[in-house]
């Protein structure tokens, strides 16, 4: 306008489709130098906090019913320790979980994780077993796909199963979004 450079930046929340950070620039056409720094400077600054905050958000996401969320709990330090006791902890934990919370994806990838170790270290070749352990990756995935959780164990389910292809590219979704997340 005239001699005055005016520049709106936005950051938008794609998964909601929800602006998160609106900031109005407004300098003379003759500091566009001064301008374009303030605006890079702004932009980064609201990003890392902003990305990190949603990150956080979707990382703490529980389920309305915090029990299923600490069975989660149980199931995820259960399977750190890998001794045949603790599989079964941590899958009769995962199964508890996705029990009382149906629409927990990542209660699900957890019950996909661990279901497909011991299918792993038991019997690599029952055919119901790993359309069973496909059926909970699947229920993960539909329902909390941009979880990174979700995605990594899901990837490893996918291994554990015998299906590499599918869990590299699960994992690659889950690296390239790391990536944009960082950038």
């Amino acid at each position: 306008s005239g001699d005055l450079l005016r520049v709106t930046a936005q950051l938008v929340e794609t998964a909601q489709g929800q602006i998160v950070w609106t900031q109005r620039f407004e300098r003379p056409v003759a500091e566009l130098a001064a301008l374009q720094e303030e605006l890079v400077l702004d932009v980064a600054a609201t990003l890392d906090t902003n990305v990190y905050r949603l990150e956080m958000e979707r990382a703490l996401h529980k389920p309305s019913d915090l029990t299923a969320w600490e069975c989660l709990a149980r199931s995820m330090a259960a399977n750190r320790l890998i001794t045949p006791e603790n599989m079964v902890l941590a899958l009769t934990e995962a199964r508890r979980a996705v029990e009382i919370a149906p629409d927990y994806g990542l209660a699900h990838a957890m019950l996909a994780l661990t279901d497909g170790g011991l299918f792993y270290i038991s019997a690599p070749d029952n055919p119901e077993d790993i359309a069973r352990v496909r059926g909970h990756i699947d229920a993960a995935l539909a329902l909390d796909p941009a979880n990174p959780a979700v995605l990594g164990n899901a990837a490893a389910a996918c291994c554990y199963i015998l299906q590499p292809e599918r869990g590299l590219a699960l994992a690659e979704m889950e690296a390239l979004r790391a990536v944009s997340v960082a950038e």
